[in-house]
């Protein structure tokens, strides 16, 4: 089983960011992923300070989308990174955050089209000695892509590339999976178990009650932009998100009810047990993503001392 870890601009300034990605590179961990949200931190920005403060660690974009980037941008940004990292880029993609799209005046039609023809693109682009771009590609840059819906991850399987789903709550390991393997066979191929990665939302201190505070400010939020077919896993129907909302606003995180904790990992116990889920389901890689904590660095050594050391084969 490998590891990776994530970041958003939550995470802290990009000086921050790239020192958390240091500590992980430090403890062992596969990959660092910045995630391109609309509006926010530019990802590919903080990814190339990474590159420069790190030597062994992937890193890249999880995840950009072909609506507010073109084909071609992708691709020119993830061919730099690699150069600039010394061939340590991932590429993560995916159709972005409808509403986070839409806050930035850009629209999300045809989702599959789009997001297809553009992983079409990049899987050409980012072969080695492809001269669809004018810089050189020295090694074939690994391509991932996050979805959430099962009939947008059956596609991921026939577009034979990396798979980077979230697993919001970590019991939609295996309706994530079978809908990928739906995919595979449909496309007569097989991805590497690594390059299957699950990505769980992560909030870990040594307080719990941080911990569950940490969570709660940051999936609230999060929540309007998750799938119905997530929230419908974890028992949360869309039309309680008002209701929802309102007792957090009115009673902060102790208003909530334990189901909106169960979209996430809150304790090293359960930590473990939702990694061991979608390794069982047949993820051969973890993505522990933010908010990770209260205290990132605290967090990313509970991780790596309390969690990953606990994980069965």
């Amino acid at each position: 089983m490998l590891f990776d870890i994530s970041f958003t601009s939550s995470s802290g300034p990009p000086s921050t960011v790239c020192s958390l990605a240091s500590l992980g590179e430090e403890l062992g961990f596969r990959a660092v992923w910045l995630a391109h949200d609309l509006l926010w931190d530019n990802a590919w920005v903080i990814c190339g300070g990474i590159a420069k403060a790190t030597s062994k660690i992937l890193v890249g974009p999880g995840i950009v989308n072909p609506y507010s980037s073109t084909s071609a941008e992708i691709a020119m940004g993830a061919v730099t990174l690699d150069t600039l990292s010394g061939g340590r880029c991932v590429l993560g993609i995916g159709p972005g955050a409808k509403l986070m799209l839409e806050d930035g005046g850009i629209a999300q039609p045809h989702v599959i089209q789009t997001l297809g023809r553009s992983i079409e693109y990049l899987k050409r682009a980012l072969e080695p000695g492809s001269e669809t771009l004018r810089i050189p590609v020295i090694r074939r840059i690994p391509i991932y892509a996050g979805c959430q819906s099962p009939k947008l991850l059956e596609f991921v399987g026939r577009w034979q590339v990396g798979a980077l789903p979230l697993l919001t709550p970590p019991s939609y390991a295996p309706i994530a999976m079978e809908a990928l393997r739906r995919g595979f066979r449909d496309a007569g191929a097989e991805v590497p178990k690594e390059d299957l990665i699950a990505s769980l939302f992560v909030s870990l201190s040594h307080e719990q009650t941080a911990s569950l505070k940490s969570f709660a400010s940051f999936i609230m939020p999060t929540l309007r932009h998750l799938s119905e077919h997530q929230l419908r896993e974890a028992g949360v129907s869309l039309k309680e998100l008002p209701d929802l909302n309102k007792s957090f606003s009115e009673r902060g995180w102790e208003g909530l009810p334990q189901k909106v904790f169960k979209l996430g990992v809150t304790d090293v116990e359960s930590c473990i047990k939702s990694i061991e889920v979608a390794q069982s389901a047949g993820f051969g890689t973890v993505k522990c993503g933010s908010p990770l904590g209260p205290d990132k660095e605290e967090a990313i050594r509970i991780l790596a001392e309390k969690v990953l050391p606990n994980v069965g084969d």
